[in-house]
Protein backbone atom coordinates (compact mmCIF):
# COMPACT_ATOMS: atom_id res chain seq x y z
CA UNK A 1 0.00 0.00 0.00
CA UNK A 2 1.35 3.78 -1.05
CA UNK A 3 0.42 5.11 2.23
CA UNK A 4 1.00 8.65 0.45
CA UNK A 5 -1.65 7.78 -1.58
CA UNK A 6 -3.50 6.08 0.70
CA UNK A 7 -3.41 8.87 3.36
CA UNK A 8 -4.59 11.63 0.40
CA UNK A 9 -7.36 8.90 -0.07
CA UNK A 10 -8.51 9.02 3.09
CA UNK A 11 -8.67 13.12 3.34
CA UNK A 12 -10.72 12.62 -0.02
CA UNK A 13 -13.45 10.47 1.47
CA UNK A 14 -13.99 12.52 4.52
CA UNK A 15 -14.13 15.77 2.63
CA UNK A 16 -16.29 14.03 0.02
CA UNK A 17 -18.91 13.04 2.35
CA UNK A 18 -18.58 16.19 5.04
CA UNK A 19 -17.07 14.13 7.83
CA UNK A 20 -16.88 15.82 11.23
CA UNK A 21 -13.77 17.45 11.53
CA UNK A 22 -13.15 15.67 14.48
CA UNK A 23 -13.45 12.19 12.97
CA UNK A 24 -11.01 13.74 9.96
CA UNK A 25 -8.63 14.12 12.28
CA UNK A 26 -9.09 10.94 14.49
CA UNK A 27 -8.76 8.84 11.32
CA UNK A 28 -5.87 10.39 9.75
CA UNK A 29 -4.12 9.72 13.53
CA UNK A 30 -5.52 5.97 13.56
CA UNK A 31 -3.94 5.88 9.50
CA UNK A 32 -0.67 7.24 10.87
CA UNK A 33 -0.26 4.67 14.03
CA UNK A 34 -1.35 1.56 11.87
CA UNK A 35 0.92 2.51 8.77
CA UNK A 36 4.05 3.01 10.81
CA UNK A 37 5.88 -0.08 10.34
CA UNK A 38 4.85 -2.96 9.28
CA UNK A 39 0.79 -3.16 9.05
CA UNK A 40 -2.14 -5.54 9.08
CA UNK A 41 -4.51 -2.47 7.35
CA UNK A 42 -1.51 -2.35 4.02
CA UNK A 43 -1.84 -6.29 3.85
CA UNK A 44 -5.66 -6.06 3.48
CA UNK A 45 -5.70 -3.07 1.42
CA UNK A 46 -3.30 -5.11 -1.11
CA UNK A 47 -5.65 -8.06 -1.11
CA UNK A 48 -8.34 -5.77 -1.80
CA UNK A 49 -6.54 -3.92 -4.24
CA UNK A 50 -5.82 -6.84 -6.16
CA UNK A 51 -9.07 -8.44 -6.19
CA UNK A 52 -7.60 -11.47 -4.24
CA UNK A 53 -9.74 -13.33 -1.91
CA UNK A 54 -9.45 -11.76 1.46
CA UNK A 55 -11.24 -12.81 4.73
CA UNK A 56 -12.38 -9.19 5.62
CA UNK A 57 -14.04 -10.38 8.76
CA UNK A 58 -10.70 -11.74 10.14
CA UNK A 59 -8.95 -8.51 8.55
CA UNK A 60 -11.59 -6.90 11.28
CA UNK A 61 -10.51 -8.72 13.70
CA UNK A 62 -6.54 -8.52 12.94
CA UNK A 63 -6.26 -4.72 12.64
CA UNK A 64 -8.24 -3.95 15.29
CA UNK A 65 -5.75 -6.16 17.85
CA UNK A 66 -2.87 -3.97 15.96
CA UNK A 67 -4.86 -0.68 16.56
CA UNK A 68 -4.35 -2.28 20.23
CA UNK A 69 -0.71 -2.92 20.47
CA UNK A 70 0.02 0.68 18.17
CA UNK A 71 -2.10 2.67 20.88
CA UNK A 72 -5.33 3.47 18.48
CA UNK A 73 -8.71 2.75 18.70
CA UNK A 74 -10.09 -0.07 17.74
CA UNK A 75 -13.06 1.27 16.56
CA UNK A 76 -11.80 3.83 14.16
CA UNK A 77 -9.34 1.23 12.59
CA UNK A 78 -12.26 -0.89 11.51
CA UNK A 79 -13.81 1.71 9.40
CA UNK A 80 -10.43 3.07 8.31
CA UNK A 81 -10.32 -0.34 7.04
CA UNK A 82 -13.22 0.43 4.80
CA UNK A 83 -12.48 4.22 3.71
CA UNK A 84 -9.37 2.95 2.46
CA UNK A 85 -10.80 0.04 0.58
CA UNK A 86 -13.86 2.11 -0.70
CA UNK A 87 -10.72 3.65 -3.53
CA UNK A 88 -10.92 -0.02 -5.16
CA UNK A 89 -14.57 -0.20 -4.72
CA UNK A 90 -14.89 2.39 -6.82
CA UNK A 91 -12.99 1.08 -9.71
CA UNK A 92 -14.75 -1.86 -9.39
CA UNK A 93 -18.63 -0.24 -9.55
CA UNK A 94 -16.61 1.73 -13.38
CA UNK A 95 -15.16 -1.84 -14.47
CA UNK A 96 -19.26 -3.37 -13.80
CA UNK A 97 -20.82 -0.14 -14.99
CA UNK A 98 -22.42 0.40 -12.21
CA UNK A 99 -24.09 4.17 -11.81
CA UNK A 100 -20.96 6.16 -9.28
CA UNK A 101 -24.00 7.56 -7.68
CA UNK A 102 -24.99 4.11 -6.34
CA UNK A 103 -20.98 4.12 -5.07
CA UNK A 104 -21.66 7.46 -3.47
CA UNK A 105 -25.26 5.91 -1.57
CA UNK A 106 -23.48 2.88 -0.97
CA UNK A 107 -20.08 4.28 0.83
CA UNK A 108 -22.10 6.72 2.29
CA UNK A 109 -22.89 4.41 4.63
CA UNK A 110 -19.78 4.32 6.24
CA UNK A 111 -20.45 8.05 8.06
CA UNK A 112 -23.92 7.35 8.79
CA UNK A 113 -22.42 4.18 11.43
CA UNK A 114 -19.55 6.93 12.06
CA UNK A 115 -22.08 9.22 13.72
CA UNK A 116 -23.67 6.27 15.06
CA UNK A 117 -20.61 5.04 17.06
CA UNK A 118 -19.90 8.58 17.99
CA UNK A 119 -23.10 9.80 19.42
CA UNK A 120 -22.97 5.86 21.59
CA UNK A 121 -18.92 5.69 22.91
CA UNK A 122 -17.80 9.20 21.64
CA UNK A 123 -15.30 7.00 19.38
CA UNK A 124 -15.23 8.36 15.76
CA UNK A 125 -15.19 4.90 13.97
CA UNK A 126 -18.00 1.95 13.53
CA UNK A 127 -18.96 -0.72 16.27
CA UNK A 128 -20.64 -2.80 13.65
CA UNK A 129 -17.98 -2.82 11.13
CA UNK A 130 -18.57 -6.61 9.96
CA UNK A 131 -21.94 -5.06 8.50
CA UNK A 132 -20.25 -3.36 5.62
CA UNK A 133 -18.67 -6.51 4.20
CA UNK A 134 -21.90 -6.89 1.95
CA UNK A 135 -21.42 -3.62 0.22
CA UNK A 136 -17.44 -4.05 -0.34
CA UNK A 137 -18.45 -7.72 -1.66
CA UNK A 138 -20.63 -6.12 -4.08
CA UNK A 139 -23.92 -8.14 -2.96
CA UNK A 140 -25.69 -5.49 -1.13
CA UNK A 141 -26.47 -1.96 -2.57
CA UNK A 142 -27.71 1.67 -1.48
CA UNK A 143 -30.03 2.41 -4.37
CA UNK A 144 -31.70 6.30 -2.77
CA UNK A 145 -32.91 5.95 0.32
CA UNK A 146 -33.14 2.44 1.12
CA UNK A 147 -30.53 -0.39 0.95
CA UNK A 148 -30.97 -3.90 -1.23
CA UNK A 149 -29.56 -6.55 -1.45
CA UNK A 150 -30.76 -10.59 -3.17
CA UNK A 151 -31.45 -13.26 -0.58
CA UNK A 152 -33.30 -16.91 -0.19
CA UNK A 153 -36.43 -16.85 0.99
CA UNK A 154 -36.57 -19.18 4.17
CA UNK A 155 -40.40 -20.50 4.13
CA UNK A 156 -42.84 -20.72 2.15
CA UNK A 157 -45.58 -17.91 1.61
CA UNK A 158 -49.04 -17.59 0.17
CA UNK A 159 -51.76 -15.30 0.89
CA UNK A 160 -54.21 -13.50 -1.90
CA UNK A 161 -52.85 -15.67 -4.61
CA UNK A 162 -49.29 -14.47 -3.94
CA UNK A 163 -47.04 -17.34 -3.36
CA UNK A 164 -43.33 -17.03 -2.20
CA UNK A 165 -41.88 -20.58 -2.46
CA UNK A 166 -38.51 -21.62 0.14
CA UNK A 167 -35.56 -20.85 -1.91
CA UNK A 168 -36.95 -17.90 -3.89
CA UNK A 169 -35.27 -15.02 -4.66
CA UNK A 170 -36.29 -11.62 -2.61
CA UNK A 171 -35.06 -8.38 -2.89
CA UNK A 172 -33.98 -8.03 0.89
CA UNK A 173 -34.29 -3.95 2.32
CA UNK A 174 -31.99 -2.44 4.80
CA UNK A 175 -32.92 1.13 6.47
CA UNK A 176 -29.73 3.34 7.07
CA UNK A 177 -30.06 6.06 9.87
CA UNK A 178 -29.35 9.06 6.85
CA UNK A 179 -32.41 10.73 8.02
CA UNK A 180 -36.01 11.34 7.02
CA UNK A 181 -38.44 7.72 6.02
CA UNK A 182 -40.59 9.31 3.43
CA UNK A 183 -42.90 7.10 1.28
CA UNK A 184 -41.89 9.18 -1.86
CA UNK A 185 -38.11 8.09 -0.75
CA UNK A 186 -39.11 4.93 -0.54
CA UNK A 187 -41.03 4.62 -3.42
CA UNK A 188 -38.17 6.10 -5.37
CA UNK A 189 -36.05 3.12 -3.68
CA UNK A 190 -38.23 0.28 -4.73
CA UNK A 191 -38.24 1.53 -8.32
CA UNK A 192 -34.31 2.11 -8.45
CA UNK A 193 -33.81 -1.43 -6.80
CA UNK A 194 -36.67 -3.51 -9.47
CA UNK A 195 -34.76 -2.39 -12.39
CA UNK A 196 -31.03 -2.95 -10.46
CA UNK A 197 -32.03 -6.60 -9.80
CA UNK A 198 -34.49 -7.32 -12.61
CA UNK A 199 -32.37 -10.00 -14.13
CA UNK A 200 -32.77 -11.99 -11.08
CA UNK A 201 -36.39 -12.22 -11.52
CA UNK A 202 -36.81 -13.13 -15.08
CA UNK A 203 -40.32 -11.75 -16.06
CA UNK A 204 -41.42 -12.88 -12.00
CA UNK A 205 -42.87 -10.11 -10.02
CA UNK A 206 -40.15 -8.66 -7.92
CA UNK A 207 -40.88 -9.41 -4.07
CA UNK A 208 -39.39 -7.30 -1.00
CA UNK A 209 -38.56 -8.53 2.03
CA UNK A 210 -37.68 -6.88 5.49
CA UNK A 211 -36.99 -7.65 9.22
CA UNK A 212 -36.85 -5.03 10.74
CA UNK A 213 -37.94 -3.18 14.18
CA UNK A 214 -39.52 -0.81 12.07
CA UNK A 215 -42.12 -3.50 11.42
CA UNK A 216 -42.88 -4.40 14.83
CA UNK A 217 -46.82 -4.62 14.66
CA UNK A 218 -47.22 -2.75 18.52
CA UNK A 219 -45.80 0.47 16.16
CA UNK A 220 -48.98 1.03 15.32
CA UNK A 221 -49.86 1.75 19.15
CA UNK A 222 -46.72 3.22 20.19
CA UNK A 223 -46.31 5.99 17.50
CA UNK A 224 -48.55 8.23 15.49
CA UNK A 225 -50.59 7.21 12.99
CA UNK A 226 -48.83 9.81 10.71
CA UNK A 227 -45.87 8.36 11.45
CA UNK A 228 -42.88 7.88 8.54
CA UNK A 229 -42.67 4.34 10.37
CA UNK A 230 -46.05 3.31 9.89
CA UNK A 231 -46.25 4.33 6.41
CA UNK A 232 -43.43 2.30 5.66
CA UNK A 233 -45.01 -0.59 7.80
CA UNK A 234 -48.22 -0.10 5.40
CA UNK A 235 -46.38 -1.22 2.16
CA UNK A 236 -45.68 -4.88 3.63
CA UNK A 237 -47.89 -7.74 4.38
CA UNK A 238 -46.02 -8.87 8.54
CA UNK A 239 -46.43 -12.06 8.62
CA UNK A 240 -44.11 -12.60 11.43
CA UNK A 241 -42.89 -10.91 14.74
CA UNK A 242 -41.53 -11.67 17.86
CA UNK A 243 -40.00 -9.77 21.10
CA UNK A 244 -36.54 -8.73 22.43
CA UNK A 245 -35.26 -10.71 24.99
CA UNK A 246 -33.91 -7.24 26.11
CA UNK A 247 -33.87 -3.47 25.00
CA UNK A 248 -30.65 -3.49 23.37
CA UNK A 249 -31.48 -2.32 20.25
CA UNK A 250 -32.58 1.04 21.50
CA UNK A 251 -29.83 2.33 20.73
CA UNK A 252 -30.87 2.71 17.26
CA UNK A 253 -33.55 5.52 17.96
CA UNK A 254 -32.44 6.66 21.18
CA UNK A 255 -28.82 6.57 20.09
CA UNK A 256 -27.92 5.93 23.95
CA UNK A 257 -27.53 2.27 25.63
CA UNK A 258 -30.69 1.75 27.64
CA UNK A 259 -29.50 1.67 31.28
CA UNK A 260 -32.71 0.27 32.83
CA UNK A 261 -34.48 3.93 33.33
CA UNK A 262 -36.74 4.91 31.14
CA UNK A 263 -36.56 8.41 32.56
CA UNK A 264 -32.94 8.64 31.25
CA UNK A 265 -33.47 7.89 27.57
CA UNK A 266 -33.68 11.36 25.68
CA UNK A 267 -37.44 12.24 24.89
CA UNK A 268 -36.76 15.07 21.79
CA UNK A 269 -38.85 13.20 19.21
CA UNK A 270 -42.51 11.85 19.39
CA UNK A 271 -41.26 8.15 18.26
CA UNK A 272 -39.03 8.60 21.38
CA UNK A 273 -41.88 9.97 23.76
CA UNK A 274 -43.59 6.98 22.17
CA UNK A 275 -41.68 4.40 23.22
CA UNK A 276 -40.97 5.36 26.60
CA UNK A 277 -44.28 5.37 27.26
CA UNK A 278 -44.86 1.46 25.80
CA UNK A 279 -41.47 0.71 27.96
CA UNK A 280 -42.79 2.31 31.31
CA UNK A 281 -46.14 0.16 30.33
CA UNK A 282 -43.66 -2.61 31.13
CA UNK A 283 -44.19 -3.72 27.43
CA UNK A 284 -41.47 -5.32 25.57
CA UNK A 285 -39.95 -3.85 22.19
CA UNK A 286 -39.83 -6.45 19.19
CA UNK A 287 -39.13 -6.44 15.37
CA UNK A 288 -41.91 -7.83 12.52
CA UNK A 289 -41.13 -9.05 9.16
CA UNK A 290 -42.96 -8.23 5.96
CA UNK A 291 -43.10 -8.62 2.17
CA UNK A 292 -44.53 -7.18 -1.12
CA UNK A 293 -45.01 -8.21 -4.25
CA UNK A 294 -43.63 -4.94 -6.46
CA UNK A 295 -45.95 -5.19 -9.06
CA UNK A 296 -49.45 -5.63 -7.42
CA UNK A 297 -47.63 -2.50 -4.83
CA UNK A 298 -47.74 -0.09 -7.75
CA UNK A 299 -50.95 -1.27 -9.65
Amino acid sequence: MNTLIYREHVKYICDTFEYPEGAKEALLECFDKLTAGESKLSLYVDKYDADEPADLRAGLREISEEAKEKGAEDYTAQLLLFVCLARRLKERYAEKGIDEKIWFDSVADLKWKLIECYKLYGIWGSFVAGWFIGFFNMTRFALGRLQFELISFNKEYEKDGNVIHEGDTVINIHIPSSGHLTHDLCEDAYKRAAEFFKDSFQGKRTVFHCSSWLLFPHNREILSPKSNIISFMDDFDIFDMGYYDNYDELWRFFYKKYNGNPDDLPNELSMQRGYIKWIKAGNKTGWGRGVFFYNTHNE
